[in-house]
């Protein structure tokens, strides 16, 4: 704004300028953003949320905060630019708050579900185990992709693996596994563990003379 001072003839005097910035308050909030329609939230990965502010024009601030299924707040699982991630699977409440200076104005909510990429890791042989994994991982892992690592510190060497439906993979070892020692299988920066148990006899009997 600019104000200017003219005496009776109509020469000018002077002039006075000011600034003033002019708020626009929201009158709804709604959050977009997340994964893609249909698919689901696992943990280890990240995902960006937005906002869209009612008017379009409006001057508001957005904070982010995050509850847990036991109402929790871990609103630290999200930046301040509406990025979530986790490494703890469970029911997560996602809040969108619009602020006009400190006096909130409108909240929006969205409940998502984050499951583990990985469903279980299970022994099935002497050399082999299989493990469950999300559509994603089960299309993109191959034989190279696995590291197995025994708690006596043995690697053991991946000679194949087979894929099964609803997203099972087997893995073979080039030797077996020894009985009671803990594995520790890495892929795709995924770490998951298994016990061995190679069947030890019970009992012996002579059965020819």
């Amino acid at each position: 704004l600019v104000a200017k001072v003219y005496d009776k003839k109509g020469k000018f005097l002077t002039k006075a300028t000011t600034s003033s910035k002019i708020k626009v308050l929201s009158t709804g909030i709604a959050i977009t953003g997340g994964a893609s329609d249909n698919a689901a939230y696992y943990t280890g990965s990240s995902y960006a949320f937005g906002t869209t502010l009612t008017p379009g024009n409006s001057t508001d601030t957005v904070k982010w905060t995050v509850t847990d299924a036991l109402g929790a707040d871990v609103s630290f699982y999200m930046t301040s630019e509406g990025v979530f991630s986790t490494n703890k699977s469970g029911t997560y409440q996602i809040k969108a708050t619009s602020y006009s200076g400190t006096a909130r104005r409108y909240s929006a909510t969205k409940t998502i579900q984050v499951k583990d990429p990985v469903s279980g890791i299970s022994q099935t042989g002497l050399n082999s185990f299989k493990v469950q994994v999300t559509p994603s991982l089960f299309s993109s892992l191959t034989k190279d992709s696995f590291k197995i690592t025994g708690s006596n510190g043995t690697t053991y060497p991946v000679k194949e693996i087979s894929k099964s439906s609803n997203n099972y993979i087997t893995v073979t070892a080039y030797n077996n596994f020894s009985n009671g020692i803990t594995y520790t299988v890495t892929f795709d920066n995924l770490t998951r563990s298994f016990t061995a148990s190679s069947g030890l006899p019970c009992r012996i009997e002579i059965l020819t003379n």
